[in-house]
């Protein structure tokens, strides 16, 4: 089956360590629950943070298959706490 290589970039030191997902809109997800949860570090530094497809996978072959692409900014997608305590 192949599946879909993803990653985040930090625009300011590169690439983190790439992660598997079924498909865009389950790499999206995750980008929204880490840009969205108040421990992660990718809200704390969201302005800098993009999700990147790398390639695809197949785990029948083991074949790797390039290619980068741009997918979302995590600012785009952080939603703003109106809480006021």
């Amino acid at each position: 089956m192949k599946t879909n290589i993803y990653a985040f970039k930090d625009t300011k030191i590169g690439f983190m360590q790439p992660f598997l997902q079924q498909n865009e809109a389950v790499a999206m997800r995750t980008l929204k629950m880490a840009v969205n949860d108040e421990h992660s570090q990718i809200r704390n530094m969201a302005e800098d943070i993009q999700l990147y497809q790398l390639g695809t996978f197949d785990d029948d072959t083991g074949e790797i298959v390039p290619e980068v692409k741009f997918v979302a900014n995590a600012i785009d997608h952080k939603e703003v706490n109106t809480n006021r305590d």
